[in-house]
């Protein structure tokens, strides 16, 4: 199984925080296998809950490397340890697929076509019909997330878009208009403030629609896969919204 979701990843060789592929070892045999977002003990232990021996997650458990194993990091490894479940990370991957991605994922959901790479791991997209700003932010949170938040202060007329789902940092809006998107859309960002007067200055608006809420597309893209290519297997998804 775990071969099975590494070639998928074959073409990524950029540089990530967290470990990408195996992080926790378990059971050799699998019959059934969760996937979530997030690395929580509550999540460990709903995929204990359901039997499950694997666990595919986009944000892993270990982040930099350990100095020591204590606290919540402990009860975490031990849950996955005692009941035998494998953790299996994709980060970064994740968001740059071109097919099975966050970001990809956004812009199938949004109507509108993939087109090159946007801030290393994004994309820009454009609507097969330009859309009214007016029109714009329902879309968002129809398909995306009926709590995303904007800041509307592009054109009335959007026809290609910046996609980065997750964390927007301050140099990717600068890359947004100078790859011509009227709009952008991102989980959120390190401080709103740092993008208010760029943005206006700037022509753009930006939908901010949920870290969590920009991120569920890769796993669940990965679990449709496991689904159609290992139907004897239970699947289940952890859904655990953060609120961000």
């Amino acid at each position: 199984m775990t071969g099975y979701l590494d070639s998928l990843f074959d073409g990524f060789t950029g540089e990530d925080s967290t470990y990408n592929g195996l992080q926790v070892e378990g059971a050799g045999e699998i019959t059934a296998a969760a996937f979530g977002v997030d690395c929580s003990l509550e999540g460990f232990r709903r995929a204990a809950d359901e039997g499950c021996q694997l666990l595919v997650t986009h944000h892993g458990l270990i982040w930099g490397g350990w100095s020591s194993v204590a606290g919540n990091d402990y009860l975490r490894l031990k849950t996955l340890i005692d009941n035998q479940i494998n953790l299996y990370v994709r980060h970064l991957p994740l968001d740059i697929h071109p097919e099975y991605g966050n970001n990809a994922g956004i812009i199938r959901a949004l109507g509108a076509e993939r087109k090159e790479v946007f801030a290393e791991y994004g994309f820009f997209a454009e609507f097969p019909s330009a859309l009214s700003a007016k029109e714009f932010r329902p879309l968002v949170a129809e398909k995306i997330n009926p709590d995303s938040e904007f800041m509307d202060f592009g054109p009335d007329r959007i026809e290609r878009i910046a996609v980065c789902s997750g964390s927007l940092r301050p140099g990717y809006l600068a890359g947004a208009v100078s790859g011509g998107a009227q709009a952008l859309v991102t989980g959120e960002g390190s401080s709103p403030s740092l993008f208010y007067y760029p943005a206006l200055e700037s022509k753009i608006h930006i939908a901010f629609a949920g870290h969590y809420a920009t991120e569920v597309y890769g796993v669940r893209s990965l679990m449709e896969l496991v689904k159609k290519n290992f139907p004897e297997l239970k699947t289940i998804w952890i859904d655990m919204p953060t609120g961000w």
